[in-house]
C-alpha cells in the first residue's frame, strides 16, 4: 500500500507547473511562449545595435541575464564599421561612446584592430603639423596667430618651437637690420619718411628714428633749387619729386631769399 502511495505522489510532483506559471497566472506553455518571444525580441534589438544595458533596463532584467540571452550574436556590423571609420578620421573614443550610447571600453574594443594604425597616422599628422608651425614661426609669424589657427595654447606653440627660438630671433634681427638699411638708402635717395612709413608698414616716428643723422640727397636738392630759380613752381616740383610742397619750400628757402634781394 505504501509503495502505491509513493508512486502516486511522484507522479503528482512531475505534473506540477513551474513557479513562473503561478506568478503570472498563465498556463505553462503560454508562459514559455512569452519568454521565447521576449528573448527573441531582445536578440533582434541587440543585433540592430541596442546596448545590453538599455535592454536590461527596459525588460526589467539583470545585465548578466541579457548578456546570456544575447550570447553568440554579433551587434550591428554597419554600426561598428561607422565607429571604426570615424575613429580613424580623428574622433575620440569618448565622443563616439556618447553619440552611440555605448561605454567607452566598448568603443575601445570595437576599435582595437585599427588603434595602432590610427595612432601611427595621428602621430604622422602631428609631426607634419609641428613642422609646418616651426617653418611659419621661423618665417616671422607670431605665436599668438599660430596658436589661434591651429587651436593650440601659446605654451604648446612654445614647446613645439623651443629648439628654433634663438635662431628665429637672430633671423628676425637680421631681417630688421636689412629693412632699416633699405629705408636709409631710399631716404638718402630722396624718398620722404611718410611714404617710406606707408610702404614698410611703420609709423612715421619709427622711420624718422631709423633715418636719424642721414641727410637726403644733395644732388636732388641742388636740382630742385636750380629749377625753382629758373621759374618752376614749388607745387609742380613737389609733384614731380614726390615730396610735400613744404619740403620744397624748405629746400628753396635760401634761393627764395636771393631772388627777393635781386628784385
Amino acid at each position: 500500500m505504501s509503495r502505491v502511495v509513493h508512486l502516486s505522489l511522484k507522479k503528482n510532483a512531475t505534473d506540477k507547473p513551474p513557479a513562473s506559471a503561478f506568478k503570472s497566472g498563465l498556463p505553462e506553455n503560454e508562459t514559455i511562449r512569452g519568454l521565447k518571444q521576449r528573448n527573441e525580441e531582445i536578440r533582434e534589438r541587440y543585433a540592430d545595435g541596442e546596448t545590453q544595458r538599455s535592454l536590461a533596463e527596459e525588460f526589467g532584467l539583470h545585465y548578466a541575464s541579457v548578456s546570456n540571452i544575447c550570447k553568440g550574436i554579433k551587434p550591428n556590423e554597419q554600426r561598428d564599421a561607422e565607429i571604426k571609420k570615424r575613429y580613424a578620421d580623428g574622433e575620440t573614443q569618448r565622443s563616439l561612446a556618447e553619440e552611440f550610447g555605448l561605454h567607452v571600453n566598448t568603443i575601445g574594443r570595437i576599435c582595437n584592430g585599427i588603434k595602432q594604425k590610427v595612432n601611427l597616422s595621428r602621430k604622422h599628422k602631428k609631426q607634419k603639423r609641428d613642422k609646418k608651425i616651426r617653418k611659419r614661426y621661423a618665417d616671422g609669424e607670431r605665436r599668438e596667430s599660430l596658436a589661434g589657427e591651429f587651436n593650440l595654447s601659446k605654451g604648446r606653440i612654445n614647446q613645439i618651437c623651443r629648439g628654433i627660438k634663438q635662431k628665429v630671433e637672430d633671423h628676425r634681427k637680421h631681417k630688421k637690420e636689412k629693412r632699416n638699411e633699405r629705408i636709409r638708402k631710399r631716404y638718402a635717395d630722396g624718398e620722404t619718411q611718410r611714404s617710406l612709413g606707408k610702404k614698410f608698414g611703420l609709423h612715421y616716428a619709427s622711420v624718422s628714428n631709423i633715418c636719424k643723422g642721414i641727410k637726403p640727397n644733395e644732388q636732388r636738392d641742388a636740382e630742385i633749387k636750380k629749377r625753382y630759380a629758373d621759374g618752376e613752381t614749388q607745387r609742380s616740383l613737389a609733384e614731380e619729386f614726390n615730396v610735400h610742397v613744404n619740403t620744397i619750400g624748405r629746400i628753396c628757402k635760401e634761393v627764395k631769399k636771393e631772388l627777393l634781394t635781386e628784385c
